[in-house]
């Protein structure tokens, strides 16, 4: 059987541990965490019936899979005390914290079988996306279950190269945070524009929802338009100047000065609501 450890018992290993309970992936027994805050181990026990522990040596002594869910700048000081461990016992190790790399991963912790793992916001709700990179001696088998691991918050993707992993931690790792903004600007909108709030949520949630068809072949489908979003911009969009942010005066341009003012504009209708958040998430 695998045992899996955290160290660290934040809420991004929150999260995955959520997701392998609800999903029954791993019996509760053989999760183990350390985290240096009692309040938050005693939490993680009575939610999850998981085993947690005060030292990092504790949990990882009899683990075959250690999930590394500490902060980056705290990683060297965190992995020198379990590398004489670490590098005699070789689990699988999976690190979800940006920016250190693969080599620097292996040297301070002694282990050999590395997983980079780039969870995004989302996954704290189990609609994350995250993109995984692998050390050469990660087997096949070990990436299976790291699908299975980080799968629980969402959708797990491989990536090809370390460079890639770097890229979706730009562009994923708080980018939905500004998808989430938008929706707000645009629930805030219709309600003062006298919609209830429970019709204009469930109008703009609606409007992410997953699909099979690429985002382009949406924007085509919907907006009629095979022009690149920044042409298609310009020509509904005039340009005006607002407290220092240039937005635009037209559909798009009536949302962004929401989302900078969270004030309704005056030329907003329920229209352009509607057209906004329809097209505003086909663009990105």
């Amino acid at each position: 059987m695998t045992q899996i450890a955290f160290i660290g018992g934040g809420n991004m290993a929150t999260s995955i541990i959520g997701g392998l309970i609800r999903e029954d992936a791993v019996s509760p027994d053989l999760i183990h965490v350390s985290d240096p805050g009692a309040e938050q181990r005693e939490r993680l026990t009575r939610d999850f019936g998981i085993v947690t522990h005060e030292s990092n040596l504790d949990a990882i002594s009899s683990a075959t899979v250690v999930i590394l869910a500490v902060k980056p700048q705290m990683m060297k000081a965190v992995l020198e005390p379990l590398q004489a461990t670490l590098n005699t016992r070789q689990p699988l190790l999976i690190s979800v914290a940006a920016g250190i790399s693969l080599p620097t991963l292996k040297e301070w912790s002694g282990c050999t079988a590395v997983v980079r793992a780039m969870p995004n916001t989302p996954a704290l709700t189990g609609f994350g996306a995250t993109g995984l990179f692998a050390s050469e001696e990660v087997s096949l088998d070990q990436r299976n279950l790291t699908d299975t691991l980080l799968g629980a918050t969402g959708l797990a993707m491989w990536v090809q190269t370390e460079a890639e992993i770097d890229a979706v931690t730009a562009l994923s790792g708080s980018g939905p945070a500004y998808y989430f903004l938008l929706m707000e600007s645009m629930i805030d909108a219709g309600i003062k524009l006298g919609l209830s709030e429970e019709t204009t949520q469930r109008g703009v949630a609606r409007c992410p929802e997953e699909t099979s068809t690429s985002v382009s072949e949406q924007r085509v489908k919907i907006v009629g338009y095979q022009d690149k979003p920044r042409i298609i911009y310009a020509s509904v969009c005039s340009v005006i100047i607002t407290g220092g942010v240039t937005v635009g005066q037209g559909t798009f341009g009536v949302v962004q000065q929401c989302i900078h003012s969270k004030e309704t504009h005056p030329l907003l209708n329920v229209n352009h609501l509607s057209n906004c958040c329809g097209i505003l998430f086909i663009y990105g």
